[in-house]
Parts: structure tokens; C-alpha cells; sequence
């Protein structure tokens, strides 16, 4: 075999040694997971919500403005491993602002912009179940530690 017939013939094996190493076998059971986050019953908005599976990688989401969040293990793929996790949950946003309809006083520099306040972390006591009969989960603010 000649140099330039070896290039290919390395490039093809090298492809088969990265591909048997990315067998669908070895990815964990997935499956969907959403839920809403509320505080004293009000949803919170703006909330990132994690689970921590025993082993392995996090799965993450954000609240919209009904509280409503949906969990991604990877950028294309959804929802959570199988198994038992830690939650936490990062709510905080900006600090507010002057109540509507007020400004600053006449000749006086407005006071600039409110800059985001540090999120709260919030971890829940107990591990949840995440598994095919478990991946709607409600969490309030109020029960965390």
C-alpha cells in the first residue's frame, strides 16, 4: 500500500473507532420533564430550574410568566434522566424600579437604571423521582430550604 492509499484507509478506521464509541446504548433513559414554580401559590417567572440526577449531567430549564418550565438535558434533547434528583431552583431579577407614574424630581438627575439582583438559590429537602410515570413536578418557593 502506497502513502497516499494509507491517508484513507486511516480516516476510514479512525471514523469507525469514534462512531462505535457513540452508540445509542450508552446514552441514559431520557424522558420529558416539565412543571411550574410558584411562591406562596404566585408563579415565578424568570426562575432557572435544575435537576441534579445521583450520576451524570444536570438538566436545566427556565420559568416563563406562568411559571411554567421545561427541562432540556442537551441543547437537542429534552427532559431528564431516569433516577432520583436534587432540585434547585435560582429565582431573583432586577431590583425594582420607582413606582410607575413616578419619575425624579424636577432639576434632579434620575437615579440610573436598577441593576439585577443576586438570584436566590432555593434547594428542595427531598430528591424527586424522574421516570416514565413521574415528569410533572410542582415546586413552591415557600417549601424550599
Amino acid at each position: 500500500m502506497s502513502y497516499l492509499n494509507a491517508r484513507p484507509a486511516a480516516a476510514a478506521v479512525a471514523a469507525a473507532l469514534l462512531l462505535a464509541g457513540c452508540s445509542a446504548d450508552d446514552a441514559p433513559e431520557v424522558v420529558p420533564v416539565s412543571g411550574y414554580v410558584t411562591d406562596a401559590g404566585v408563579p415565578v417567572a424568570n426562575a432557572t430550574v435544575t435537576f441534579m440526577p445521583d450520576g451524570g449531567r444536570p438538566s436545566t430549564g427556565s420559568t416563563d410568566a406562568e411559571g411554567r418550565f421545561e427541562l432540556r438535558y442537551t441543547t437537542r434533547l429534552g427532559g431528564a434522566v431516569v433516577g432520583n434528583h436534587t432540585v434547585t431552583v435560582e429565582a431573583g431579577g432586577a431590583m425594582p424600579g420607582p413606582p410607575p407614574g413616578e419619575s425624579a424630581a424636577a432639576g434632579q438627575t434620575p437615579a440610573p437604571p436598577p441593576g439585577p439582583a443576586a438570584p436566590t438559590e432555593y434547594k428542595w429537602p427531598e430528591t424527586v423521582r424522574v421516570d416514565a410515570d413521574n415528569t410533572e413536578f410542582e415546586f413552591d418557593l415557600i417549601e424550599a430550604q
